[in-house]
């Protein structure tokens, strides 16, 4: 008689409890994993949050910061040319008319008016006053001028640009601040 299938018989088999813990993960570790997983989403979630909100801020200073350098490029422009014309003139007198930076009458300092402030919306389209969407208030002032000689003449002009934004304050409500950018530049007159 041959033992061979009484050995093959008394050979002990695996547990299944042993074969299910060798592949797989329980309950526990997915479990713990999908926590992780959840706190670092909300992590980038909230970072996604400031960054938009920080990009909306860098938006509004960058358009201000382009309308006071536009200003003051066409109070440089404007200025070139009332400067040929005191060349012109032999004398340092501006003739033409018109003017909407340069005095053509002397150094004397002067401000934009209410009737010649600046108002554009957020995308730096120029609007009028009363437009709704208007969200920048640009002036400029020019300081009292300084004569080298009867055809050069040098004026610093400051150019200031207003605009609200909405800023969260410490107790977490929002609240409308006033922001401010000025630049300025000697011009030559």
């Amino acid at each position: 008689m041959e033992t061979f299938g009484v050995e093959k018989m008394n050979t002990p088999r695996p547990s299944c409890s042993a074969h299910s813990s060798a592949h797989g993960f329980s309950m526990i570790e997915l479990m713990l994993v999908a926590f992780i997983l959840a706190v670092g989403l909300l992590g980038l979630l909230s970072l996604q949050v400031v960054s938009i909100a920080s990009g909306g801020q860098s938006r509004l200073r960058g358009t201000a910061t382009i309308l006071a350098h536009n200003l003051l490029d066409r109070a440089v422009a404007e200025g070139l040319v009332s400067s040929a014309e005191r060349y012109d003139s032999g004398n340092g007198t501006i003739t033409s008319t018109g003017w909407t930076f340069i005095d053509p009458v002397g150094l004397t300092p002067a401000t934009s008016g209410g009737g010649t402030n600046f108002y554009y919306d957020v995308q730096g389209n120029a609007v009028a006053a009363a437009d709704p969407s208007r969200v920048y208030t640009v002036s400029w002032q020019r300081m009292q001028g300084m004569i080298g000689s009867n055809v050069l003449a040098m004026q610093p002009f400051v150019v200031n640009v207003q605009w609200n934004e909405a800023v969260k304050t410490s107790n977490g409500t929002t609240s409308i601040q006033a922001h401010y950018f000025s630049a300025s530049r000697n011009v030559r007159i």
